[in-house]
């Protein structure tokens, strides 16, 4: 293990942010009850009194109720959770932050570094839930509810064929006419390239239409960053304004630039998260590491092979550069609020089974998704990379997790929150 000072040092700093929310609401119905009893109550005749007082209870017995009613948290500990979590990350892991949201329990902790003192003239840069990094294929899950959330603004069908949206000129093959939006959401538009960022620019995106499909995987799911690059195109067409000049239609840098302002706007303003784009603008990057992690020279994360560290030519389903805490405000608002998709809207989202996913669990359903980003330099043996997840759980707890070196720690977080039940005693 590299145990250098600077490593050392800024490896063992852990940060931890515990808040509750219930506070305003108790102090809303003392200040309630007080209200009644000192004003309202010798004012009033005594049956109107009681109906009152009675109001005065409803939030405090739907609280109840709720809490009541909710088997799959019977016997959660959020402590023994918290404390099966930092279990995961050990002193291999480069850099990693996580949050956790539960009912009126809110939790960041984060530890290690975001780039390694030999990548940045001796002096290690920590990590934090703060850190925006490239979040890889997290970014389908902003994508794809752009999507749908935009085609039922537009009062327009996910069935709709993809042709009626891609660029006039384009020569798309006679397999893809029957192609829909919902094909590209669900991945089972018979698309078959290279996982890599490439695949996705303009001019691929493009050439890969104007070839058949792939008989053997349409129709079923397989997994494609090139469906959200097409994605990407079709957001930017449905969000460019409808007086915009027909040359827009074909310019690869105005539908991108469309589709983020989309999504700035439409889903990231209202989390309250402040503009994000598809490149690192800050001085200090986050580099990615191995894992474990000994002491090996990182790399960008946005860091393709390419030489281009602006994402943005070939996002979609990947690209976006969030932090732990900005994907974890929008987790928050997509599944716990209004602001994005409404009460209606929602349920059907989910019911897609992608870009958010459900597995079951020896507790119940939990949704999911997120993003690997690995890669190899040519001139050292090891791979570097980068995860990046956010999960609901059966309870209801939402916990989203960063880390930066090649690193997985999917399995071990749903057995640690499968381990967090206590047994209930019994009498």
């Amino acid at each position: 293990m590299y145990t250098g000072d600077k490593y050392s040092e800024v490896k063992k700093t852990e940060v931890v942010v515990c808040s509750y929310d219930f506070f305003p609401t108790l102090v809303t119905q003392t200040i309630g009850a007080i209200f009644f009893c000192l004003v309202l109550r010798p004012l009033t005749t005594e049956p109107m009194k009681k109906c009152l007082f009675l109001l005065l209870l409803i939030p405090a017995f739907l609280n109840a109720q709720q809490a009541s009613e909710d088997s799959a948290s019977r016997g959660f500990s959020t402590d023994l959770f918290i404390h099966n979590l930092n279990r995961i990350f050990n002193d291999s892991v480069s850099g990693w932050g996580y949050e956790i949201n539960y009912k009126n329990f809110h939790f960041s902790k984060y530890g290690g570094f975001a780039r390694a003192a030999k990548d940045n003239s001796g002096k290690a840069i920590p990590f934090s839930v703060s850190t925006r990094m490239h979040i890889a294929s997290a970014s389908k899950t902003l994508t794809g509810v752009a999507a749908y959330k935009l085609f039922k603004e537009k009062n327009i069908s996910l069935d709709s064929r993809i042709i009626e949206y891609l660029p006039p000129s384009w020569a798309v093959d006679t397999s893809y006419q029957l192609t829909s939006v919902k094909d590209l959401l669900l991945m089972r538009a018979g698309l078959n390239q290279p996982l890599n960022a490439e695949s996705s620019s303009f001019d691929s995106l493009r050439e890969t239409l104007s070839h058949p499909a792939d008989a053997s995987k349409k129709g079923h799911f397989f997994y494609q960053n090139v469906n959200y690059g097409l994605l990407r195109l079709i957001i930017g067409r449905l969000a460019l304004p409808k007086d915009a000049p027909s040359n827009d239609l074909e310019n690869d840098s105005k539908l991108t630039a469309a589709y983020m302002n989309y999504i700035n706007d439409n889903l990231l303003k209202p989390s309250g998260i402040p503009p994000a784009v598809c490149r690192d603008l800050s001085s200090q990057a986050v580099f990615m590491y191995p894992y474990p992690f000994t002491g090996q020279k990182g790399i960008p994360t946005a860091f393709n092979g390419t030489g281009q560290l602006d994402l943005a030519p070939f996002s979609g389903g990947l690209g976006w550069f969030l932090s732990a805490a900005d994907l974890s405000a929008f987790i928050k608002t997509l599944f716990f609020s209004n602001r994005i998709l409404n009460q209606q809207d929602l349920p059907e989202f989910k019911q897609l089974g992608f870009p958010v996913r459900k597995v079951q669990t020896k507790k119940g359903a939990l949704l999911y998704s997120g993003g690997d980003w690995r890669y190899n330099p040519d001139d050292q043996k090891y791979t570097c990379g980068i995860q990046t997840s956010y999960y609901v759980m059966p309870n209801g707890l939402m916990i989203i997790l960063f880390n930066n070196s090649a690193f997985n720690h999917r399995r071990k977080l749903i057995e640690a929150y499968e381990s967090s039940f206590q047994k209930e005693s019994s009498l």
